[in-house]
């Protein structure tokens, strides 16, 4: 599938490539699949949003497999232990974080003369250098 499918984000990114910007035949595992870099952004977006959904209702009590199943926007069953271990990894604050850079992401994708495909997958890339270090703690 891509990347994004679990933003606990196990990319299918060497790890090397996780460590610094990612050349072009490394992102093709990410970009790849008939998705632009603005339609890569907006996938992100919503897993994010949804994630985000999912921290909210922890902190208010729910456990994590309870929170990613009740999401008014269902998961599809094959990502939800994704989902489940992502949410843990992800407090509330960096996700809003990420929602806002990911905005920001779109907009600039859709700004003439920018090199979207680049955009997207550095910001993949980016992702997944957090979601690696936080699961290193």
């Amino acid at each position: 599938m891509l990347a994004v499918a679990s933003l606990g984000l196990e990319p299918r990114l060497s790890p090397a490539a996780v460590s610094r910007a990612p050349r072009p035949a490394e992102t093709a595992g990410i970009c790849g699949g008939g998705l632009t870099g603005v339609g890569l952004v907006c996938v992100a977006l919503m897993h994010l949003q949804k994630l985000h959904q999912a921290r909210l209702r922890m902190e208010g009590g729910f456990f994590a497999a309870k929170a990613v199943r009740t999401l008014h926007q269902p998961v599809f069953y094959r990502v939800v232990p994704g989902m489940t271990a992502s949410v843990g990894l992800w407090p509330a604050e960096l996700l809003l974080r990420a929602l806002e850079e990911a905005r920001a992401v779109e907009l600039a994708c859709k700004t003439t003369g920018s090199r979207p495909d680049v955009l997207a997958c550095r910001f993949v890339a980016a992702l997944a250098r957090q979601a690696q270090a936080r699961r290193g703690r």
